[in-house]
């Protein structure tokens, strides 16, 4: 007989496939808001500590997102938020340019900074073949996506 954490994992990683599945059993890589990366999630895994499993779950109540409005097209006081798309170029201290990636989309809002560092530093992927994040809206989907999966696979959140 499983015992209640292998049973409570088990539930987990098949809460989160039909979350992050197709319809077809197949887990969803590259999809509208970002790259997830199944062999991460097995790479790190097996290094979790049981032990450090909540002994109860965590509540959450909404706070950053509106029911049933996309947080990427709605802010918290039902705005809507304006995406633009420009290039970013990345310079060193000379001003010579060492890295540039054309239409990248981020809300209006966002300073040209914080843009350089976030595709600088966050995208993911190979600018040259194509894969490379180009958008906010992909890098935090794929992140958020790992957070989740990862609190399932942990036992810290139950749906």
């Amino acid at each position: 007989m499983p015992s209640c954490s292998q049973k409570s994992k088990r539930e987990a990683k098949e809460k989160m496939e039909n979350i992050y599945s197709n319809g077809n059993g197949n887990i969803l890589s590259n999809g509208e808001n970002g790259y997830s990366n199944e062999n991460e999630d097995k790479k790190y895994a097996p290094r979790m500590d049981s032990s450090l499993h909540l002994r109860t779950q965590m509540k959450m109540e909404r706070f950053f997102t509106l029911e049933g409005k996309s947080p990427f097209e709605y802010d918290r006081l039902n705005k809507k938020i304006n995406w633009v798309s420009e290039e970013v170029k990345v310079t060193d201290d000379t001003g010579k340019i060492i890295f540039t990636q054309k239409n990248v989309s981020k809300p209006d809002f966002w300073s040209p900074l914080a843009m350089k560092v976030v595709a600088s530093k966050y995208f993911w992927g190979n600018q040259a073949k194509g894969e490379r994040e180009d958008s906010v809206e992909k890098l935090i989907g794929r992140v958020s996506r790992y957070i989740g999966r990862q609190a399932l696979l942990q036992g810290y959140f139950n749906e």
